[in-house]
């Protein structure tokens, strides 16, 4: 870390932002070769060190904050919203509510002309970003819009950081009365132990499929400190899986935002063909990626499945997940994660070895699926918003595994899909 830390040093060699003392020191610490009191302490001598030369910013975020232990969070109750026509509402599918807040969602899509989509929220005019919202119970609090949108599409949810009763039988959203219908199957929740090779290479597999990004293998420098610091053979058979992964191209690892991929699917139906060099004599892609598809061409059904689940806190980190929205291209599952590592931004700077989930879910045809954060808030314990996955789902599917993995457990939340031709 300290070799890292003095070609920092050199002139023109990494501006500050690019400083990988942080990710090394995580990597070290998680495999068990540092002490993390020891990696924080380099990486705040390397940013003092910039700090004080001439013309130099230093390293952005130099201090971090004592973490909170995560406590295992609560199972929300979440609930359909039905209108004033005793059907299920569309732009305001579904509302959540807890002992900490409440929330209303949002989803629009429609005519990008102010005039007629405010016909549809609570408030003609401006856009409405604060709003009373209201129970049974004769509670009122004032609920802000967290999310964004334009050209006739709006996403996102009405918080109220207040709680309301989770008994109420109805909630108002600037005056829209909406009953709550709770009647959401059962979900199954457990968690599982996944096999274990070495703390390097399972370390690199990991962060392999919970990256948005990655540089290339030939010149990570994760890579290199654990080859030299004996945490990893360099010769160890994970590094022709991770090549042959990160040779398939972002289509595969990386994060293709939604709007992007459904402008590609409506021209080319499908996504840009995907090629993996064989680097092992016609190896197959390694498991899970050789399961996964993310061509696979299917039309996905329409709707919302509620799903109001939580995880216990494993290896540092717990999930809730509180419904989920299909969609022909893709679908979402409005997720809050607590723990977990900063987001990239940061991950630079601070020395931070828990591990962050991988958002893989799989249905009962064997269908997989990979997920990303797409548009999220929150803290430095925790994120608040959609896990966008891809490819659609299939309509046939009768159950869908949410799978949030970690590096030696994932947890398996078993959601029972609704019959959509049925329902349509």
């Amino acid at each position: 870390m300290r070799r890292q830390g003095e070609r920092s040093l050199v002139p023109g060699t990494q501006a500050p932002h690019e400083s990988p003392l942080g990710l090394i020191g995580s990597a070290l610490v998680a495999v068990g070769v540092l002490d993390q009191d020891l990696a924080s302490s380099i990486v705040f001598d390397y940013s003092l060190a910039r700090r004080l030369r001439p013309g130099d910013h230093g390293f952005p975020f130099t201090f971090q904050a004592q973490r909170e232990p995560v406590a295992a969070p609560q199972t929300p109750t979440v609930a359909r919203l039905v209108n004033a026509d005793q059907r299920p509402d569309e732009t305001f599918p579904y509302a959540m509510l807890s002992a900490q807040r409440a929330e209303i969602a949002v989803t629009y899509r429609g005519s990008d002309n102010w005039p007629v989509v405010a016909k549809g929220f609570p408030n003609p005019g401006n856009f409405p970003h604060s709003v009373p919202m209201a129970d049974d119970t004769g509670t009122t609090h004032q609920a802000m819009f967290n999310g964004g949108g334009g050209n006739g599409e709006w996403i996102g949810r009405f918080v109220s950081e207040q709680p309301f009763s989770l008994a109420s039988r109805w909630l108002e959203l600037g005056g829209l009365r909406f009953t709550l219908d709770r009647q959401a199957a059962p979900v199954d929740v457990r968690v599982e132990e996944l096999p274990s090779t070495t703390p390097g290479a399972d370390f690199l597999r990991h962060r392999q499929a919970s990256a948005d990004r990655l540089p290339s293998p030939e010149i990570d420098p994760v890579i290199e400190a654990l080859i030299v610091t004996g945490a990893l053979a360099s010769d160890d058979p994970v590094l022709d899986e991770i090549k042959q992964v990160w040779n398939a191209g972002p289509t595969v690892t990386g994060r293709v935002p939604p709007a992007v991929r459904r402008r590609m699917l409506q021209k080319f139906a499908a996504m840009p063909p995907v090629t993996a060099p064989s680097l092992s004599g016609g190896a197959q892609m390694p498991a899970p990626w050789s399961r996964y598809d993310p061509q696979r061409v299917v039309s996905g059904p329409t709707g919302t499945v509620l799903i109001g689940a939580s995880s216990p806190v494993i290896e540092g980190a717990a999930v809730t997940f509180h419904a989920l929205a299909s969609e022909v291209h893709g679908f979402t599952v409005d997720t809050e994660q607590f723990g977990g590592p900063p987001d990239h931004h940061f991950a630079n700077y601070v020395v931070d070895p828990t591990p962050g989930f991988a958002w893989w879910a799989e249905d009962d045809l064997s269908n997989l699926y990979r997920g990303h954060w797409s548009g999220w808030s929150g803290s430095g314990n925790g994120r608040r918003g959609d896990i966008a996955y891809a490819p659609a789902l299939e309509p046939m599917a009768t159950r869908l595994r949410l799978l949030p993995t970690l590096r030696s457990h994932r947890a398996v939340v078993d959601v029972a899909l609704p019959d959509w031709q049925a329902a349509t």
